[in-house]
């Protein structure tokens, strides 16, 4: 579950205990949200001072209405400037956390190598890219087409995400990715 940083520097009770810590030797990271840089750092940082978290993902490419309507998620695909804002304020928050983002082609345009850009160079350690718009949301199949040319100008490792159903498929696009992440095609 991605959880909101405001929820979470407010210290919400149901925020709180959506945050529980893996707890065991398997690398588990937090996902967290939102749209401003000093709550998300300062929320970065009570993940690495209270919990056992092992790293931090900004999810910056979730499409959900609730999400995009705080000016979070997807919404940061608009503005690679406030992106790039967000994760130096993490990073600078948390230096000794590896940190990801997660993030889309765009909004209802492909700007993905100048946002992936913008997000590279303030220190992040790992992107995941889904390879659809949000205007898209999940009906059309995601284009994976982007996986090169994103490979081209990646300085961090590339996990690619959309529709990746079986073993099969995860085994073709890591030819083109150094990672694959599994979304619905783990539960269904």
């Amino acid at each position: 579950e991605m959880i909101s940083a405001d929820g979470l520097v407010r210290r919400n009770r149901r925020t709180l205990e959506m945050m529980r810590g893996p707890g065991d030797d398997t690398p588990v990271f937090i996902q967290l949200f939102g749209s401003d840089p000093e709550p998300l750092a300062e929320a970065a940082r009570m993940v690495a001072g209270e919990t056992d978290f092992d790293g931090i993902d900004i999810n910056m490419g979730c499409p959900a209405g609730k999400v995009i309507r705080k000016g979070a998620g997807a919404a940061l695909m608009k503005d690679p400037a406030l992106a790039a804002r967000i994760t130096a304020a993490v990073r600078r928050a948390v230096p000794e956390r590896p940190l990801t983002v997660k993030m889309r082609l765009g909004f209802d345009r492909v700007n993905a190598v100048e946002f992936l850009d913008a997000v590279q160079s303030e220190g992040i350690d790992a992107v995941t890219v889904h390879f659809r718009l949000q205007c898209n949301r999940y009906r059309i199949p995601a284009d994976w087409e982007y996986a090169r040319k994103l490979r081209a100008v990646a300085r961090v490792p590339l996990v690619g995400n959309g529709d990746v159903m079986t073993a099969r498929e995860a085994r073709q696009r890591l030819e083109v990715v150094d990672g694959v992440m599994i979304g619905r095609g783990a539960v269904m």
